[in-house]
C-alpha cells in the first residue's frame, strides 16, 4: 500500500507499506506486523537515517521485551544485530496497539556495522539449512533471499561456502572454516540466541538470520534477525 505517514511530528508522503511475517500474520487479530518503506516513492526520504523499517507486533510476547533486550545485549557486545525500540500506531487516527520498530538490515545497516556495503547479503529465508544442494545457483533460489547486488544476481560466494561447510573432510574443517567464516562471531550469536530462547532462528527452524559476505576480508559474517 501507499499512504501518508506521521513520525513523531514530521509528516511523509507516499510511504510504501506491507504487511510481513508468518505466524505473526496469521494470528487472530488486526494487529498486524508492517515493513515500512519512506523512500519507496520519494527519493532520500528517511527519519534519523533510516529509509526502511519494521513494525513487530510483539507475537506470544506479552512482556513486549524479547526483541528490546536481545538487540540492546548485541549493541552492547559488537554483535551485528538490528536496532530495536518502540512505537505506538495509529492508523487513521485509531490507536492500533504498541509495536517495536525494528532497523532494516540492509546497505546503510552493513555501511554501519562493516565500514562498507560491497558485498552480497543473504537472508536465510524460508529455509536457509546451509545444507548443500549442487553448484547449480539456481537451486538456492527458493530457500534464501539475495539482498544486495539484485541486479548482478551472482551466488556463487554463498554456494561456494555452502559446499566448503559441507564437503569438506573432518580434518580440514577448522583451517577451512577459519578461511571463509567469522567462526567467533557466529558463535556468540549461538550463544545468544541459546540464552534468550530465540527459536525461530537458525537453532530452531533454520530461518531469520543474515549472511554477509564482507569485501574487506573476504568472509561471511553471521546476523541476528
Amino acid at each position: 500500500y501507499t499512504c501518508n505517514m506521521i513520525i513523531n511530528g514530521t509528516s511523509f508522503d507516499s510511504v510504501g507499506v506491507k504487511f510481513k511475517g508468518n505466524s505473526s500474520y496469521n494470528i487472530l487479530s488486526q494487529k498486524k506486523s508492517m515493513k515500512v518503506d519512506l523512500d519507496m516513492n520519494i527519493p532520500s526520504q528517511d527519519i534519523d537515517d533510516l529509509n526502511k523499517f519494521n513494525l513487530n507486533n510483539l507475537f506470544h510476547d506479552p512482556t513486549c521485551l524479547r526483541e528490546k533486550l536481545i538487540s540492546d545485549f548485541c549493541k552492547k557486545n559488537n554483535i551485528p544485530a538490528p536496532r530495536v525500540t518502540y512505537a505506538k500506531v495509529y492508523y487513521n487516527n485509531q490507536y492500533w496497539g504498541l509495536y517495536t520498530l525494528v532497523e532494516e538490515a540492509n546497505s546503510d545497516f552493513l555501511d554501519g556495522w562493516f565500514n562498507g556495503e560491497t558485498g552480497n547479503l543473504f537472508k536465510g529465508d524460508p529455509s536457509g539449512d546451509l545444507k548443500w544442494i549442487s553448484n547449480n545457483q539456481s537451486s538456492y533460489y527458493n530457500k534464501y533471499e539475495l539482498k544486495t547486488n539484485e541486479t548482478l544476481n551472482d551466488w556463487s560466494d554463498l554456494v561456494n561456502f555452502i559446499n566448503k561447510i559441507n564437503n569438506t573432510s573432518i580434518a580440514g574443517i577448522r583451517d577451512t572454516l577459519n578461511n571463509y567464516f567469522d567462526v567467533t562471531g557466529f558463535l556468540k550469536t549461538w550463544a545468544i540466541c541459546n540464552i534468550f530462547v530465540s527459536l525461530d532462528s537458525y537453532i530452531g527452524s533454520r530461518h531469520n538470520y543474515y549472511l554477509y559476505h564482507d569485501s574487506i576480508d573476504n568472509k561471511f559474517k553471521w546476523i541476528l534477525w
